[in-house]
């Protein structure tokens, strides 16, 4: 799906890897949740990370971490 070929490939940029969930909430409006290795978070900063994805996706994005 789109998402998550657009989520995959703003990852690859950062040179991470993460698993992609979309879903509706309840306004039903789309929200990615990104599940990211609290080890790559050390190297680039979740900041940065969290607003490629907004820019990119244009909705709503939670990152966790594992």
């Amino acid at each position: 799906q789109h998402t998550v070929r657009v989520v995959v490939g703003v990852l690859a940029g950062f040179g991470l890897t993460g698993e992609v969930v979309r879903a509706a909430d309840d306004d039903g409006f789309d929200v990615v949740y990104v599940t990211l290795a609290e080890a790559d978070l050390e190297r680039i900063p979740e900041s940065r990370v969290h607003t490629a994805l907004e820019a990119s996706l244009n909705c709503e994005v939670h990152i966790r971490t594992t």
